[in-house]
């Protein structure tokens, strides 16, 4: 009794000795951590009041003759942070719509589109406003403001409009809000920029102009307005007038198909509007290309036409155009596959010349059972549909493509096993024509 009140007494020693020594470990720890916090928050007072402290003579020295490059890369961020300041920036918008000095507001704005490089634009005052400013002093300095001295360097003005295009393109890009904002916050602005893409001397501006109006197609809610201001012909002119420029041209058709594909667009319209600017003729011509992408954005344009059942006739009958589809059969993705057949579904139906047409093309029947081995449940579909399609002409017609589709029977075998029903029964009419023809 006595050794079992023994072990319990020092039990309870262990116990208090182990929890004091938990909790004074527990305290050095929480005051070594509430040190660190002090002293990193007294750091960096001290930091910004020492930057504080430094003239904007000294740091502007710093930046521009200091020997390390660290040095002057940390001056220029110095500058940078105390310019982006409230009552500074404020100020320096102001200078930015100042009538009296063309140079000195040329000057400001150049701080400005630096400072938005440069800074979070979260971080700044009033989204709205710096958009709109920007917007502004675009439009001003396009249409030639009248200021009470004015700046007489050229090449100055066009640096400053290839300043605010990209920072505007940078501010806005993949941001619908801000597109809405410098729209709708700056009358005129919209006009401007499609103005400037096909009429400005600057290859730098039109290219930003170009890329802040992709941004703006990206956005649903603006795409209505870009059609009434007529960007339609607009783009069709730069597809057709920047032959040879990929960039250019790969932006541009996608463009196209982004507006045709918004909703409550009258898709018939726009592709008519299209085809009277000879787009179609180069879109067919892009498909040669070997860029991927340009070729994609083609495809995707003539599948628009062959769908909405706009010209599909003129289509048809464009020179080179079953040798251009066949060549982005063979070198695109499953993508790419997808949209070349379903081109040539929709561009045949109801149309026995086209599907001949087809039929003489031995380089297409011959990547007709690649396709249906493919795996892509969508390549699959459209080249069991054009199968389809072809066998029913009749015996002619099966017999050419049992001869040029070598492996079709195997690669179509697999497919009984697909739970797809429409596809199955889609396979077992093709097998029917193909079999028992």
């Amino acid at each position: 009794m006595c050794t079992k009140s023994m072990m319990a007494s020092q039990g309870k020693q262990v116990v208090m000795l182990a929890s004091g020594t938990v909790v004074a470990v527990a305290a050095a720890i929480f005051v070594q951590y509430a040190r660190g916090i002090i002293r990193r928050k007294s750091r960096e007072k001290l930091e910004q009041h020492i930057d504080d402290y430094i003239s904007l003579e000294d740091l502007g020295a710093l930046a521009l003759h200091a020997p390390q490059v660290n040095l002057r890369r940390s001056a220029e961020q110095v500058v940078l942070d105390r310019a982006a300041r409230p009552q500074y920036f404020s100020h320096i918008l102001k200078c930015c719509l100042n009538n009296d000095d063309e140079e000195s507001v040329l000057k400001s704005i150049t701080v400005l589109c630096v400072i938005l490089k440069n800074v979070n634009f979260k971080e700044l005052p009033d989204e709205r406003k710096i958009l709109s400013v920007l917007g502004t002093c675009f439009m001003r300095s396009i249409h030639q403001q009248k200021y009470k001295k004015q700046c007489k360097d050229v090449f100055l003005k066009q640096r400053v409009q290839s300043r605010l295009a990209g920072v505007m393109f940078d501010i806005i890009c993949d941001m619908d809000e801000r597109k809405m904002m410098l729209i709708w916050e700056t009358e005129g602005i919209l006009a401007t920029i499609l103005n400037e893409m096909q009429t400005t001397e600057s290859k730098e501006v039109m290219r930003y102009c170009l890329f802040i109006v992709h941004q703006l197609c990206l956005c649903d809610g603006l795409v209505p307005e870009l059609v009434e201001s007529d960007c339609v012909p607009i783009i069709c002119g730069m597809v057709v007038n920047y032959w040879g420029d990929t960039v250019i041209q790969r932006i541009g058709l996608q463009m196209l198909v982004l507006i045709i594909n918004t909703q409550g667009i009258d898709e018939k319209k726009i592709l008519a509007e299209i085809a009277s600017h000879n787009v179609v003729m180069h879109a067919v011509v892009c498909l040669k290309s070997e860029e991927n992408v340009l070729v994609y954005w083609a495809v995707a344009l003539l599948h628009e036409f062959a769908v909405n059942e706009v010209l599909r006739d003129n289509i048809c009958k464009l020179p080179y155009l079953m040798k251009s589809l066949q060549k982005a059969l063979y070198g695109g993705q499953a993508g790419l596959q997808r949209l070349v057949l379903r081109v040539i579904c929709f561009l045949a139906l109801r149309n026995e010349p086209f599907k001949l047409e087809v039929l003489a093309c031995n380089r297409i029947l011959s990547r007709i059972p690649i396709c249906l081995s493919s795996g892509d449940k969508d390549v699959v579909h459209w080249a069991l549909v054009l199968t389809h399609d072809l066998a029913m002409i009749g015996k002619a017609a099966v017999e050419m493509l049992l001869s040029s589709c070598d492996g079709i029977l195997q690669a179509m075998t697999p497919l009984a096993n697909s739970p797809d029903s429409v596809l199955v029964r889609l396979l077992a009419e093709t097998l029917w024509f193909l079999l028992l023809l």
